[in-house]
């Protein structure tokens, strides 16, 4: 209503009240004990975590300069004379050839040693009945992509990236 219409005896203001200002300050300090009671009793009853044990690593040679392992001297591979690009080496058979069981072997020897060594896999294409195939790993900030050739001739190449700053 209009203040002109209602004598000021009539017209009520709203004051604000001590009262509620003193409830408001009793109900904040309330949620403040009740939030720190509740944290304490969290902390004081808190059971002991168990210790997580990492997976073993397994200690193999690796290529220099990378975490890769390198390949078995037992498949006859031997690291090729000629240097190739930056990150890239490559492993050709000694005898000319590799059998496709010894292929297939190499191939499931460098998946289960690098998962093994906390690698994760991100792409595979499994060995071929000639025995070729290729891997693709990655380790943090690392990327490894292994392939086994068996034409023209046998070969077994690491491209490894980085520690090679342009890969």
């Amino acid at each position: 209503m209009h203040p002109r219409l209602v004598s000021k005896k009539h017209l009520r203001v709203a004051t604000p009240s001590r009262v509620r200002e003193a409830s408001f300050v009793a109900l904040a300090i309330l949620v403040g004990v009740l939030g720190a009671a509740t944290v304490r009793a969290g902390l004081s009853y808190r059971e002991p975590v168990a210790q997580i044990n990492p997976s073993p690593i397994i200690r193999l040679p690796l290529v220099a300069g990378t975490k890769v392992p390198k390949p078995p001297a037992s498949f006859g591979l031997v690291p090729q004379s000629a240097t190739g690009a930056r990150g890239e080496f490559v492993f050709v058979a000694a005898a000319g050839q590799l059998k496709t069981a010894a292929s297939k072997r190499l191939f499931d020897y460098y998946v289960s040693t690098m998962t093994a060594n906390g690698w994760r896999v991100a792409a595979r294409s499994g060995p071929t009945g000639s025995g070729e195939w290729a891997l693709s790993l990655s380790l943090g900030r690392q990327q490894a992509t292994i392939s086994m050739y068996v034409r023209p001739s046998v070969s077994l190449t690491l491209d490894a990236c980085p520690p090679f700053p342009y890969c």
